[in-house]
């Protein structure tokens, strides 16, 4: 069973103790890019996602990017993210991909592309960012996998050039 697995084996007044132990660090806010929340499971207030557009860009197709862009609009129309440690809900990942046969590295590629071009202007601004406040190319990539993915799915040479 797969929650078992998951679970080391653990019964759920163990396996809880042990998630709050690992993940005590309070609440995180999240209130610029390259942060997002997954949204396998999310709750967020109706005003922010209308004013953000709807929940889903349909430039994007089945499988990735969706909820990075959907976090990235409600953090430019002014809100805030947060994850809390306070709530906890298993999302068996991968499971909807692997029961509809869906080639998930083309789609997170495809989506990936999808992203950085319509993000690119505030991608390539975060990226001065870091540069100018002394990080490396590695570093950057080492801090977010999710900037590691969009320089994968763009290259790296058209990734690192940008004006300025």
């Amino acid at each position: 069973d797969r929650l078992n697995y998951f679970t080391g084996g653990k019964n759920y007044e163990a396996f809880i103790e042990s998630y709050l132990t690992i993940n005590d660090k309070g609440l995180t806010v999240i209130n610029k890019i390259p942060g997002i929340i997954s949204t396998c499971c999310a709750l967020a207030r109706r005003e922010a996602i209308e004013k953000a557009g709807g929940i889903v860009d349909t430039r994007f197709a089945i499988y990735g990017a969706d909820d990075t862009d959907l976090s990235w609009r409600i953090i430019k129309v002014g809100y805030k993210l947060a994850i809390t440690p306070k709530a906890y809900i298993h999302h068996f990942e991968h499971v909807s991909v692997i029961n509809n046969n869906l080639d998930r590295q083309n789609y997170l590629h495809l989506n990936s592309m999808r992203l950085y071009e319509k993000w690119k202007i505030e991608i390539q601004d975060y990226l001065k960012e870091q540069l100018a406040q002394g990080f490396s190319q590695q570093q950057i990539l080492d801090n977010s996998w999710l900037i590691t993915r969009l320089c994968v799915a763009v290259g790296e040479k058209e990734f690192w050039e940008f004006n300025g």
